[in-house]
C-alpha cells in the first residue's frame, strides 16, 4: 500500500513538473513575442521589460488555472471533511490531472470519514441506551422508596377508616341515623385517601410520567382537582408531537407547571369550572389552564402564586408563560413551547444555507459576466475601439472563474445532479460560449494591424485557431442545451411555467432588437465581408456581420427548444395545461 502511494506521489510530482515547465516555456515565449513586437513599434526599453513581465505573469496564471482550481477544490473538500460536513460529489474528487493521486486519496478519506461518522452515531445511540437503562434502574429504586413512603403515610388513614367502621358496627344498635353519618364520614375519608395517594405518587416520583405518559398524568391531576375542589374540570388533550420535536424534559416540566397551576386553583381560585387543554399549533406545543374563579392581581401575587417558578421552568425549555387575570374575572394561563428542529433537519438547514449563499454569489458573478460579454458584443456593433472590447472580454472571463469557485461549493454540498446546480451549469456554459465566440471574432483583429508586426501574420494559423475556438464554443453551446434539458426533466412543471414564458418572451424581445440593429446598420452603410480583414474598418464590418448572422440563429434554436419541451407529454402525472392556465 505504501509503495503504491509513493508511486502515485511520484507520478503527481512528474505531472506537476511537466505542466509547470511547459507553462513557463509558453509564458516566456509569449513574453518574448510581446517584447519583440513592442520593441519593433518603437516602445522604450523599460516599458518593454515591464510589459513583458506583466504578460508573462498573466500567461503563467492562465496556463496553471487547472492546478489552482484543483487545489481550491481540495481545500474545500478537506474543510468540509474537517467540519463534519458531507462531500456529495464523487466525480469532483477524481481525474484532476496532474493532481489525480491527491484527489484519489481525498476520495478514500471521504469514505473513511463517512464510516467514522456512522460509528460515532452508533456509539451515541449505545450511550443513550446505557443512560436509559441507568435511569430505569434509578427509577425502580425510587419506586421502591415511594412504596415505603406510601405505606407509612396511607396506613394511618386506612387505620382511621377501620376504626370508624368498627364504631359504625357498634352504634347500629342506637339507630340507623347515626350509623349513616358515620358511614358518610368513612366514604369521604376513603376518597381523600385515594386523592392523596395519587397526588403523593405523582409528586414524589422523580419520573412521574414514565408509566402513564403526560396526557394520562394530566387527566389524573384534573380528576384529583375535581375531588379536592368540587369544581367541574373539562379536559381537551391532543396527542403529543414526536419526542425529538420537543426540548429535553418537556413532559416533566409541563406536568410540574400544570400541577402548580392546579394547586393555585385549589388554594385560591374558588372556581366552579376549570378547563385544561393541550394542543400543537404553528410548530409549538400549547397548554392552557383556565378557570372562572375570583382571579387575582398579578403584580401583588406573583411570589405567593409560584409564577416565577413556572416562568423559570418554561424558560428552560425556550418557552413562555402568558398569564391573563383580573380580580373577580377568572384566570387564564397559557404555556407556549416551540418545537425543536430534528438534528437531520438542522444539518439540512445548514447545508441549504450554504448552498443558497454559494448559489447567490455564483449567480451574481455569472450575471455580471454575461453582461460584460453582452457589452463586448455591443461595443463591436457600435464600432468602439478594440481595447474596450478586449477589456470587457477579460472581465467576463474573470467573472466566469469566480463563478466556478462558488459553483464548486454547490457541487460539494449538494452534488452535481442538484436541481439548483443545473441552472448554474447552464449559465456557466452560456457565458463560456459567449466568451469563446467573441474571442473567435477578435482573433481577426490582428490582420488589420499587421503593418505593426515585424513579420507578416500567418493567416492559416489564425484560421486554425479561430476554427478551434469556434469548435469549443459550439461544444459549450451543445452542453448548455443538454444541461437545460436535464434541468427541465428534474424540475416540477409548475415551477417552470413562468420560466418558459419568460424565455419565449426573451427570444421575441431579442428578435425585435436584432431587427432594429439590422435596420440601423443600413443607415451607416452596407456591411461587407473582407477576408482577411486588412483594415480596422474591414474587421469591424466582418465582426458585425458575423454577429448579425449568428444572433437570429441562436434565437431560433432556443425558441425551437422551448416549444419542443412544452409540447412533450405530461411527466409524473403533472397537469401542464392546468399549471399553465393557473
Amino acid at each position: 500500500m505504501q509503495q503504491k502511494t509513493m508511486q502515485q506521489v511520484e507520478s503527481m510530482q512528474v505531472g506537476l513538473a511537466l505542466q509547470l515547465v511547459v507553462s513557463f516555456l509558453l509564458a516566456g515565449g509569449i513574453a518574448l513575442g510581446v517584447a519583440s513586437l513592442a520593441d519593433s513599434i518603437g516602445i522604450q526599453q523599460p516599458v518593454v521589460s515591464i510589459l513583458a513581465m506583466v504578460v508573462a505573469g498573466v500567461a503563467g496564471l492562465l496556463l496553471t488555472l487547472n492546478i489552482q482550481y484543483s487545489l481550491y477544490l481540495a481545500h474545500l473538500a478537506l474543510a468540509r471533511l474537517v467540519g463534519g460536513s458531507p462531500v456529495e460529489e464523487d466525480g469532483a474528487l477524481r481525474w484532476r490531472w496532474p493532481l489525480t493521486p491527491l484527489f484519489a486519496q481525498l476520495h478514500v478519506l471521504k469514505q473513511h470519514t463517512r464510516e467514522l461518522l456512522q460509528r460515532e452515531r452508533l456509539g451515541s445511540e449505545y450511550r443513550d441506551q446505557l443512560l436509559r437503562q441507568a435511569s430505569e434502574a434509578a427509577a425502580q429504586e425510587e419506586r421502591n422508596r415511594l412504596a415505603r413512603d406510601l405505606h407509612d403515610s396511607i396506613k394511618q388513614q386506612l387505620f382511621g377508616i377501620s376504626m370508624r367502621v368498627a364504631a359504625a358496627q357498634a352504634r347500629t344498635e342506637d339507630g340507623p341515623g347515626e350509623a349513616g353519618v358515620v358511614l358518610a364520614d368513612i366514604q369521604r375519608s376513603a376518597q381523600e385517601a385515594q386523592v392523596e395517594m395519587q397526588a403523593l405518587l405523582q409528586q414524589l416520583r422523580p419520573a412521574p410520567l414514565e408509566n402513564v405518559g403526560l396526557v394520562e398524568a394530566l387527566r389524573i391531576q384534573a380528576q384529583a382537582l375535581g375531588y379536592r375542589t368540587d369544581a367541574q374540570v373539562s379536559v381537551e388533550l391532543s396527542a403529543l408531537p414526536p419526542e425529538e420535536r420537543l426540548p429535553p424534559g418537556t413532559q416533566e416540566m409541563v406536568f410540574r407547571i400544570v400541577q402548580e397551576a392546579f394547586s393555585n386553583i385549589a388554594r385560591h381560585a374558588r372556581a366552579h369550572h376549570v378547563w385544561l387543554s393541550l394542543y400543537t399549533w404553528d410548530e409549538a406545543l400549547h397548554v392552557e389552564v383556565r378557570d372562572d374563579g375570583q382571579g387575582f392581581e398579578v403584580a401583588t401575587s406573583q411570589s405567593g402564586m409560584g409564577l416565577p417558578n413556572m416562568r423559570e421552568r418554561a424558560a428552560s425549555l425556550g418557552g413562555t408563560i402568558d398569564m391573563q387575570t383580573t380580580s373577580g374575572a377568572g384566570t387564564i394561563l397559557h404555556l407556549h413551547i416551540p418545537f425543536v428542529a430534528p438534528l437531520v433537519k438542522q444539518e439540512n438547514a445548514v447545508v441549504e444555507a450554504e448552498i443558497t449563499t454559494s448559489m447567490e454569489q455564483a449567480g451574481k458573478y455569472l450575471q455580471f459576466g454575461l453582461e460584460a460579454a453582452g457589452l463586448a458584443g455591443a461595443l463591436i456593433l457600435l464600432d468602439i475601439p478594440f481595447v474596450a472590447i478586449g477589456l470587457a472580454l477579460v472581465v467576463a472571463l474573470c467573472m466566469y472563474i469566480q463563478a466556478r469557485r462558488y459553483s464548486t461549493r454547490v457541487v460539494l454540498a449538494a452534488g452535481s445532479t442538484n436541481v439548483q446546480r443545473f441552472s448554474l451549469r447552464y449559465r456557466e456554459h452560456e457565458l463560456l460560449f459567449s466568451i469563446l465566440a467573441l474571442s473567435c471574432l477578435c482573433i481577426w483583429y490582428l490582420p488589420s494591424v499587421q503593418h505593426t508586426w515585424p513579420v507578416r501574420l500567418n493567416i492559416w494559423a489564425l484560421l486554425a485557431l479561430s476554427l478551434a475556438l469556434a469548435g469549443f464554443a459550439l461544444i459549450e453551446l451543445v452542453q448548455s442545451y443538454r444541461v437545460l434539458e436535464r434541468y427541465y426533466a428534474v424540475s416540477a412543471w409548475s415551477e417552470l411555467v413562468n420560466e418558459m414564458v419568460q424565455r419565449r418572451n426573451g427570444v421575441k424581445r431579442s428578435a425585435q432588437f436584432w431587427l432594429l440593429v439590422v435596420v440601423l446598420s443600413f443607415f451607416f452603410g452596407p456591411l461587407t465581408l473582407a477576408f482577411p480583414p486588412l483594415t480596422l474598418a474591414q474587421w469591424v464590418s466582418d465582426a458585425q456581420l458575423a454577429i448579425l448572422i449568428c444572433w437570429p440563429l441562436l434565437n431560433l434554436v432556443e425558441y425551437i427548444q422551448t416549444v419542443h419541451w412544452q409540447s412533450m407529454p405530461v411527466r409524473n402525472g403533472e397537469d401542464r395545461h392546468g399549471a399553465h392556465n393557473g
